[in-house]
């Protein structure tokens, strides 16, 4: 952790975070330097930008030979356990992802989230949360970023129910189930 730790507060705190490890977004020889492109771009606006990079998107930027571009704007770090990642995304101002389960956690974190997608199968977070979709388009991703990081959208909430209590209300629903 005290790698990543280190980027949260080099600045104050001001962090966005990426993540980008899905197949079919890192093995697509196009998509990947674009996206990276667009970290590079939020970066030259004075955001710090903390990447852990899975092997895959590691292994595209050097294919694209956009890896050592990006290690001059972004602090690229090893991928992070769990809790480390839940740490850092709890402490960042912004969160950039194309993943569905980050979409959940920043929601219930309180943080913004952009996802690189053009559809999620989670649309509370969007209807509810802190998510925002914006497909994968640069000027998108950007307008989208600079909104959130200078206060212009509004905070999500989180949805009922997601207060931590599932657990709770099954055993009560099969309780009274079996006769209370």
């Amino acid at each position: 952790m005290a790698e990543a730790e280190r980027e949260t507060t080099n600045d104050g705190g001001h962090v966005s975070v990426v993540r980008s490890k899905a197949a079919e977004r890192t093995s697509d020889g196009n998509q990947e330097p674009e996206r990276q492109r667009q970290l590079i771009g939020l970066a030259q606006r004075g955001e710090t930008i903390v990447f852990p990079v899975h092997p895959r998107t590691k292994h595209a930027l050097v294919e694209s030979r956009l890896l050592d571009i990006l290690k001059q704007r972004v602090h690229l770090v090893e991928p992070l356990g769990y809790l480390e990642f839940l740490h850092l995304n709890g402490h960042a101002r912004l969160v950039l992802t194309d993943s569905g389960g980050l979409q959940e956690e920043t929601t219930v974190l309180g943080v913004p989230c952009i996802t690189l997608r053009h559809n999620t199968e989670r649309p509370i977070t969007c209807t509810q949360g802190t998510n925002q979709l914006v497909g994968n388009r640069q000027e998108r991703i950007l307008e989208a970023a600079w909104r959130v990081l200078t206060g212009e959208v509004a905070a999500g909430q989180v949805p009922e129910k997601w207060d931590g209590r599932a657990a709770e209300r099954i055993i009560e629903v099969l309780l009274i189930g079996k006769g209370k």
